[in-house]
């Protein structure tokens, strides 16, 4: 073996390691701007005053679903905003921009969003008013998505 086959080898070795720390920066900085992506949508939610509180009635167990009360109400809007911000993450997760591990630091809200039978009864009438409507898609269909998944997931232990 000649040197320059050693020096050829050398580098080789070089340039492996270094395509390789090339490859887990890339990892690492895709994983920091999934947590700040995520970050930032929480610190949407938690600076919002009226998502703060349609998602504190909703987690004391004060949130009702009354069709005939809630619609049109302040209620109606906080929660559609609500909503709307959890459907947004949800696409995230659909379109594999953020990881479902990505989501453990909001996995709680979304399942205490999720599991409210009021949250649930108003996806129905929203359901039955798009279908009267012959709207193919179902609102808010990201949140659901992805709040049966953490839901799912957390019973069985994950």
């Amino acid at each position: 073996m000649e040197i320059a086959d050693i020096i050829n080898i050398v580098l080789l070795f070089v340039t492996t390691i270094g395509v390789f720390a090339a490859f887990r920066q890339i990892s690492i900085s895709n994983k920091q701007k999934r947590a700040d992506l995520i970050l930032q949508l929480y610190q949407e939610f938690s600076d919002d005053h009226e998502m703060q509180n349609i998602y504190y009635q909703i987690e004391y167990g004060q949130f009702n679903y009354e069709p005939n009360e809630f619609h049109m109400s302040e209620n109606e809007k906080k929660l559609d905003k609500l909503l709307g911000l959890f459907s947004n993450i949800g696409q995230l997760y659909q379109l594999g921009i953020v990881k479902i591990k990505d989501l453990d630091f909001i996995k709680y809200e979304f399942q205490v969003i999720y599991e409210t039978q009021g949250v649930q009864d108003y996806f129905q009438t929203l359901d039955t008013w798009f279908e009267r409507r012959q709207i193919s898609h179902k609102k808010f269909q990201p949140f659901r998505d992805v709040g049966k998944l953490i839901t799912q997931n957390n019973y069985n232990g994950k």
